[in-house]
């Protein structure tokens, strides 16, 4: 599981911009367990192969059917790039000429790429409203002079702040909930929207732990 590139055997309007570059330095998001060996599929429908250990089928293509080992729609702008063109050049099994096709940067070092991970604490505020803190041992409230408790430190809205890590390039965002929502599955509805809004702007692998307080909660 993680980022790492898919090396083209020959050119395709998906993966290449129509002057036929193709930089070759993308990485896509892999999630899985499985995967077709290349050496076990020598075939004209082998768009791509990726490198993990050894090499395996990640791309295929026959008319304008395309397939992917990799999720795109979870690979950032990379994935987003690559289902805009599979889109927008319909048909993808137009030929590309292979003179105007550009040669992909050396990909001698491959593999997983190292992952930059957003994780952002949230839990509800005294208004009842979620917001992204941090503190010491989960003391999360604004040291004041007096004895009173300070405020809840706000650092910003769940939604607002993961869409700014993804612009930013973050390669996977993770909620935590550092509050149980007071042990009902009806009070994870706060959680569950913040989850949906933010799947709207978020393009990247999307994560949620937290929210148990105790073993009996969990079971």
């Amino acid at each position: 599981m993680g980022w790492n590139r898919a090396r083209m055997r020959k050119p395709s309007v998906a993966f290449h911009e129509e002057d036929g570059s193709c930089s070759g330095e993308e990485r896509y998001y892999f999630t899985h367990s499985f995967a077709l060996l290349s050496k076990e599929l020598d075939s004209d429908v082998v768009l791509g192969t990726t490198f993990h250990g050894e090499d395996f089928v990640s791309v295929l293509q026959q008319g304008n059917i395309l397939a992917t080992q990799f999720h795109p729609e979870k690979s950032g702008k990379a994935g987003l790039a690559l289902i805009g063109r599979f889109l927008h050049n319909f048909p993808v099994d137009r030929v590309l000429e292979e003179s105007l096709v550009v040669q992909a940067r050396s990909t001698d070092h491959v593999g997983l790429a190292r992952r930059v991970i957003a994780c952002l604490d949230v839990r509800s505020n005294d208004a009842g409203d979620l917001v992204v803190t941090k503190g010491q041992q989960y003391d999360v409230r604004e040291r004041t002079q007096s004895t009173e408790r300070g405020e809840v430190r706000n650092l910003g809205k769940p939604v607002d702040l993961a869409r700014h890590y993804f612009e930013e390039g973050a390669d996977e965002v993770v909620f935590l909930n550092i509050t149980s929502f007071r042990s009902s599955p009806l009070h994870d509805q706060p959680m569950l929207e913040v989850l949906r809004r933010t799947s709207e702007h978020v393009f990247v692998p999307l994560c949620v732990g937290g929210g148990i307080r105790d073993l009996e909660l969990a079971g």
